[in-house]
């Protein structure tokens, strides 16, 4: 039988979703684009960038990378 009502704040903070994963970067970064790429997305939460927002911080790795070089 399943519990009725409000779910205790404690159950939910164990919830995970296993389909949920970091994007990776792409392969056409160089490593240290990439790496600035890992930083960002680990920084924020799983859900944080939909898939319309990767081209986007693909372009800033990429113009960051190219300023430090």
């Amino acid at each position: 039988m399943t519990q009725r009502g409000r779910k205790s704040a404690a159950s939910l903070e164990s919830v995970v979703l296993p389909h949920a994963r970091q994007a990776p970067p792409p392969k056409e970064l160089t490593e240290a684009a990439a790496t600035l790429w890992n930083d960002i997305v680990k920084s924020q939460p799983v859900d944080y960038f939909r898939p319309g927002d990767l081209p986007l911080l693909q372009a800033y790795c990429t113009s960051h990378d190219r300023k430090n070089q």
